[in-house]
């Protein structure tokens, strides 16, 4: 068997993010969720993982971006299998969008407002702002709350 620890670097990088580990972590439930995400585990058991993340908004972002890139690679290899392979993981980039912007509307607690502004060391230390424009989440970033947040950020000196 080969021990966990070797399969761990320190940061799991992909095109769109970087996820990191503290000095003493072997592993953490946001990179077995990416792994997940892009090895294609049926959606039950990404879901249950994504509730567990410290940041579950991030790791939504996160997971639509890895599905459009893993869509785009398949698509781009141009054969009818992975023309609907593509199709399957665009829909799920979607749905994990979606996830994001109905954890943002359900918000009772946090003004939604004041939660996209939430910087996350493990995702880079993006807060949802930045990452929903790097990782071109364009519903995501198409929401009221995204705008909202975008006006209050440039109208502050």
């Amino acid at each position: 068997k080969l021990p966990i620890s070797e399969l761990q670097p320190p940061t799991l990088s992909w095109n769109g993010a970087q996820l990191k580990l503290q000095g003493d972590e072997k592993s953490s439930i946001a990179h077995l969720f990416v792994w997940l995400v892009e090895n294609m585990a049926p959606s039950s058991v990404t879901d249950v993982l994504w509730q567990y993340l410290d940041y579950p908004a991030h790791g939504a972002l996160g997971a639509a971006h890895l599905c459009r890139s893993l869509a785009e690679n398949f698509c781009a290899q141009g054969t009818y299998g992975e023309s609907i392979i593509s199709q399957k993981l665009l829909a799920r980039a979607d749905r994990f969008e979606q996830l994001a912007i109905r954890l943002l509307k359900g918000l009772d607690r946090v003004d939604p407002l004041e939660y996209v502004f939430r910087r996350s060391w493990r995702w880079g230390n993006h807060h949802l702002i930045s990452l929903a424009h790097h990782l071109e989440c364009k519903e995501f970033v198409s929401r009221d709350f995204y705008g909202s947040a975008v006006d209050l950020l440039w109208g502050t000196p």
